[in-house]
């Protein structure tokens, strides 16, 4: 890859995915709309372009797990087991029942990549 970095790996690839979900929301709360607009000023459209990105981000990372998860041919046992989670959390995590913070999500995509035989030396 240019400039010397690796690309990231399938686990990666889905918790930064959570994370930039995480900054479009707090980016979109930062934004301050003048009172009285009618909802096309230039800042009401940058929020809702910030809240959509922010949802739709956390909306794909159930679908991503699942697809994740299916192509390395584990159960969600043993996903759960390898993130130290039960198979309930990870269940409604899946079914999008449950959104996971930034830590649960961090443990989930590096079972993954655990998995996926990805080392601390890919990683680097």
């Amino acid at each position: 890859m240019a400039n010397g970095q690796k690309k990231a790996t399938p686990g990666q690839q889905l918790w930064l995915g959570l994370y930039r979900a995480d900054l479009y929301r707090q980016e979109a709360e930062k934004v301050a709309v003048p009172l009285g607009t009618d909802g096309r000023s230039p800042e009401c459209a940058t929020t809702k372009w910030l809240d959509g990105m922010s949802r739709h981000l956390k909306e794909n990372f159930p679908t991503g797990l699942r697809k994740l998860r299916e192509e390395l041919h584990l159960t969600q046992q043993q996903l759960a087991d390898h993130a130290q989670l039960t198979v309930t959390a990870v269940a409604m995590i899946e079914r999008g029942e449950r959104s996971p913070n930034l830590d649960t999500a961090a443990r989930l995509c590096w079972a993954l990549d655990v998995a996926a035989g990805v080392t601390l030396h890919d990683l680097k």
